[in-house]
């Protein structure tokens, strides 16, 4: 079975060490497509054509990890008309020379949805669009650029989507759907070694994601832990004005992969403190939470639907605002006091690893197959 998968991701190395023109990429979606691309070449060859993102200083190339999986780098211009003309022709012409019998692809970039449309239809094989959030919930989209996401990840043959209601958005509740919310690629890691107890975030850095409400909770009460923060985004400048102040904030800015489960393994609890915004958690599950079920001895969050109904007993829910949680659960002596511990580590594995999603995802495919390339 030949695969394509048309994606911005590039193998996580290159990401880790391309020299910048601008911030890094958001390693959420760079991680989950890593795991789908995985998933699949447990039973497929898979060719994965990547549009570079254009703050990566990467050449143009074709190779083979070590894991088997074959990369081919297309690069297009900075001009942004010129990279929406010429951007998915391009991709697809990298493809061309080869005949598939399914096509993926990441439905939040219009370059690789136009390439993959086309390199199906080339092919006469399904095209799967794979579903991680809505345009609308994603910062600095125009509602023309919205509207073209969601038209173009509609015409695909079926979807992998993370939530229902993202298949229903994208037209996809009457058509094949594979729904599973969580998909994680569980690893050896050790502890981060820190001298005090601390509490992590690691993510996306944004106003919208908590992290005012993180700090201030910390600084008004009387926790007895440092805070390390890891990650980018337009709220890290205040956060490093934040740490210089204040020896118990620690902003490590972005790490790699392997520094960041480390440093969720090594604390005392990590936190997603992303304000509740319902058309978010409609669409969307945090993948920081994904990662913390797999490594954190104790986690909390606040409300994720999808994670609830899944990890109700092992994840400590911030109902009423981060502030008010720690009021609740950090005692006289400054120490989480009643904190529930992570009991979900053990089975994310059996549940949602890379080899169950593999198994799954290759009987998705044998019922798709039949449907050839319908749209």
């Amino acid at each position: 079975m030949k695969i394509a998968y048309f994606t911005s991701h590039v193998y996580e190395p290159d990401f880790v060490s391309a020299p910048l023109k601008g911030q890094r990429p958001n390693p959420a979606g760079e991680n989950f497509h890593e795991k789908v691309i995985k998933a699949l070449a447990r039973f497929a060859e898979v060719q994965v054509y990547s549009y570079v993102p254009l703050t990566l200083d990467l050449p143009e190339k074709d190779f083979i990890s070590p894991e088997g999986i074959s990369y081919h780098y297309v690069k297009t211009s900075e001009n942004k008309f010129a990279r929406a003309l010429f951007g998915p022709g391009k991709l697809a012409k990298r493809a061309k020379k080869s005949h598939y019998d399914f096509v993926f692809f990441d439905s939040l970039n219009r370059a690789a949805a136009i390439a993959a449309l086309k390199t199906a239809s080339n092919s006469a094989c399904p095209s799967i669009a794979i579903l991680t959030d809505h345009p609308t919930n994603i910062t600095g989209l125009s509602n023309s650029y919205c509207n073209a996401l969601l038209e173009l990840g509609g015409k695909a043959s079926a979807c992998f989507a993370l939530t229902s209601h993202l298949a229903e958005a994208f037209g996809y509740l009457d058509k094949p759907h594979f729904v599973q919310p969580v998909l994680v690629d569980v690893e050896s890691v050790e502890a981060y070694a820190h001298p005090n107890p601390y509490i992590y975030y690691g993510g996306a850095l944004f106003v919208k994601d908590g992290l005012p409400d993180l700090i201030n909770a910390v600084c008004a009460t009387n926790a007895k832990y440092d805070l390390i923060i890891a990650g980018h985004g337009p709220y890290e400048t205040e956060i490093a004005k934040v740490a210089e102040k204040n020896p118990h904030i620690i902003f490590k800015g972005q790490v790699s992969k392997k520094e960041h489960l480390s440093l969720i393994a090594g604390s005392a609890i990590s936190i997603n403190p992303r304000r509740y915004v319902k058309s978010i958690d409609d669409y969307a599950v945090p993948s920081k939470v994904m990662e913390y079920l797999c490594y954190a001895p104790c986690l909390a969050s606040t409300i994720s639907t999808p994670l609830k109904e899944l990890f109700r007993s092992d994840i400590n829910w911030i109902y009423d605002g981060t502030l008010n949680f720690f009021k609740e659960f950090i005692g006289n002596d400054g120490t989480f006091v009643g904190i529930k511990k992570n009991t979900a580590k053990d089975r994310m594995e059996s549940l949602f690893g890379i080899n169950k999603t593999s198994e799954d995802l290759q009987r998705f495919l044998a019922n798709l197959a039949p449907l050839g390339s319908r749209k």
